[in-house]
Parts: C-alpha cells; structure tokens; sequence
C-alpha cells in the first residue's frame, strides 16, 4: 500500500493506493493519529479511487476512523470508490451513514459546511 497525503483547509486527504486489508491497517493506523490527536484538523477525507480489495479489517478500520472523528466533532468522508467498495459498504450498511462523494473536491465541500 501507498498513501499519498495532503491538507487542505484544515481537512488532511489521504489517497489510499493499493488494499485496505489486514496487513496494510497498521501502517495507516500510524498515518491517521495526528489527524485524530491534533486539533488543527477538521476532518479527513480517504481517497479510495485506487483500492483495489477492502477486508473486514479495512472496514473495521473504516468504522473506528468514522467513530473516533466523530466523537472529536471532526468529520470524516470516502471518495472515489469504486463499483466493488461500494458494494462492500452498501452490504455492511456503511454507506447509510458515512459521506460517500464522488471525489476530493466534493467531499472537501461536504466537510466545509
């Protein structure tokens, strides 16, 4: 996995290439924390046009991030998945209330107001 990172307006976004799986968690797990630790970021966008296999340990990731964010008043969103992640979040019933957007610069807006 790779991840490409930027920050814009206070939102870190991160561009997830590769597998949200078990093995690559831990690495992102460290990437994440200064966006849940700091309080200079107001939310964080994930990126996932390039992601080819989502686990249940990327969607518990998925859920945790969402959880954390949300209890620290920051928001969080997904953007750019493809027909499989979507899948995979409409089954686990994520997309119901995770901000799915089509890509960084709508989401960005989302998160904005």
């Amino acid at each position: 996995m790779r991840i490409e990172e930027r920050v814009d307006s206070g939102i870190g976004i991160l561009s997830i290439i590769g597998n949200l799986a078990l093995e690559e968690t831990t690495e992102l797990k460290k990437l994440i924390r200064p966006y849940l630790e700091e309080q200079g970021f107001a939310g964080l966008i994930w990126n996932l046009e390039n992601v080819k296999f989502i686990d249940s340990s990327g969607v518990g990731l998925i859920v945790s991030v969402f959880k954390s964010l949300k209890h620290l008043d920051k928001k969080f969103a997904l953007a750019g998945l493809n027909q499989r992640s979507r899948e995979i979040l409409n089954i686990s019933k994520l997309d119901q209330f995770l901000i799915i957007s089509p890509t960084n610069e709508t989401a960005l807006k989302i998160l904005k107001n």
